[in-house]
């Protein structure tokens, strides 16, 4: 059973030493013939707006237009992922040097631009943690920048991450009821879901496939497999539960053969991968695969796929294709 919308990440303006560089319109075009219909977009909040407060910046607004149309006129929907953690310069958000009302800005400038565009769909912040005042610090920060989108009389999706991270695993228990305010009633919950367990859900998958089957089991589960149905169930039935739409925006696993530290084990993380599809699928929740992007080397392993013009790098594909 598929994901409500199977989506790709086109990661890379998100760089910490870049300013905004964008996949190229062949690489949407790419996206859309795998048979995606989302694409979530990151990108920097110090490249949108270098000053905090100040109108954004025009050369990096104007490469995210060109993306966010080739993406759009392609009739996929994509997101706008401010990919920071909760923080501006390495400050967080509702500190003495980022306020929550400089999140609200950002997202007023924002919206303003892209409310025209209902398939334009935004990404609150990615994956906030250690914020002042924890969960409750982070729902009032996003409360504020809801309600900063729908002054503009935007009417887009809005995506709100939930704070640690925004586990899947742990969204429930971090925000136990959905606390977003939204007068239209179209906002949701975003989280992202890693499965390497030893490395404590880093994402990076340095341990072979049988390193953490055993640490799944040593944590109560019958296999890592099982942990999956089991964690991601969860998210879905807060999701039905809370009566919202849920995103699980990123999650991924070892995607080359290439490059992975165990080649071998491609087939068992594939089948993982199903198992996780299958269960966001019966949840009718949607889903963006981390990452695609033609800033990826080969060598980065949950790289799916990579160059100019981007290529189809390993097995993984087959599992989260959308349509062959």
């Amino acid at each position: 059973m598929a994901p409500r919308r199977g989506g790709i990440n086109s990661a890379g303006a998100e760089f910490a030493s870049g300013t905004g560089r964008f996949d190229s319109d062949a690489s949407f075009a790419f996206y859309a013939d795998r048979g995606f219909d989302l694409v979530r977009i990151p990108f920097r909040w110090e490249s949108a707006q270098p000053q905090l407060g100040a109108p954004l910046d025009p050369a990096f607004l104007a490469r995210l237009q060109a993306a966010v149309a080739s993406c759009t006129s392609r009739r996929m929907d994509c997101i706008l992922d401010v990919h920071n953690y909760g923080r501006y310069g390495g400050e967080p958000v509702g500190g003495p040097a980022v306020s929550t009302a400089h999140l609200g800005d950002l997202w007023t400038r924002l919206a303003e631009v892209f409310r025209v565009d209902p398939r334009v769909e935004l990404g609150l912040m990615n994956e906030p943690h250690d914020m002042p005042g924890g969960a409750v610090g982070w729902q009032a920060a996003a409360q504020e920048a809801v309600d900063a989108v729908r002054a503009t009389g935007a009417e887009n999706h809005v995506w709100v991450a939930g704070e640690a991270w925004s586990s899947a695993a742990s969204y429930a228990d971090t925000h136990p009821t959905w606390w977003v305010d939204d007068p239209l009633s179209r906002s949701g919950p975003e989280a992202h879901y890693y499965f390497d367990v030893a490395n404590q859900r880093k994402g990076t998958y340095p341990n072979s496939f049988a390193v953490d089957d055993a640490a799944a089991v040593v944590q109560g589960f019958d296999s890592l497999r099982h942990k999956v149905e089991v964690e991601l169930g969860r998210f879905v039935a807060y999701c039905r539960g809370q009566g919202v739409r849920g995103l699980v925006g990123e999650i991924g696993w070892p995607s080359s053969e290439e490059s992975a530290d165990h080649p071998a084990d491609s087939p068992l993380w594939d089948a993982v991968g199903r198992t996780a599809y299958t269960a966001l699928g019966a949840g009718g929740l949607d889903v963006a695969q981390w990452a695609a992007g033609e800033q990826w080397g080969s060598s980065y392993n949950l790289s799916v796929y990579t160059g100019t013009p981007q290529r189809r790098l390993t097995s993984v594909a087959e599992v989260i294709e959308p349509r062959r």
